[in-house]
């Protein structure tokens, strides 16, 4: 990930290359996965819309090619917020009601 986002960085308006796309999906794929893992072992509950994201977000990666990179980040990030909303009240709400 940290790769792409640096190619990013250099050249904002150029598109991304292949290479760089398969990188910033397996950074966000490991995280998505952790936090998935993390939400299991504390609440036992799989976040299922993490898992939509990630799916999105690899379609995005995968077939987002012609978009500048700046674009891609934004929407993968845009893709992921868009999950912790609707997921943060399913994961956290009842364990927050019962403390």
């Amino acid at each position: 990930m940290t790769a792409a986002l640096e190619e990013i960085v250099l050249h904002p308006s150029d598109p991304l290359l292949l290479a760089f796309r398969m990188m910033a999906l397996g950074g966000a794929a490991l995280y998505a996965l952790g936090v998935v893992a993390g939400a299991f072992g504390s609440h036992r509950v799989i976040p299922r819309e993490r898992l939509v994201a990630l799916t999105i977000g690899a379609l995005l990666l995968i077939f987002g090619g012609d978009l500048d990179g700046v674009y891609l980040v934004v929407a993968l990030n845009v893709v992921f917020l868009g999950a912790l909303v609707v997921e943060h009240p399913r994961i956290e709400g009842p364990s927050a009601q019962e403390g």
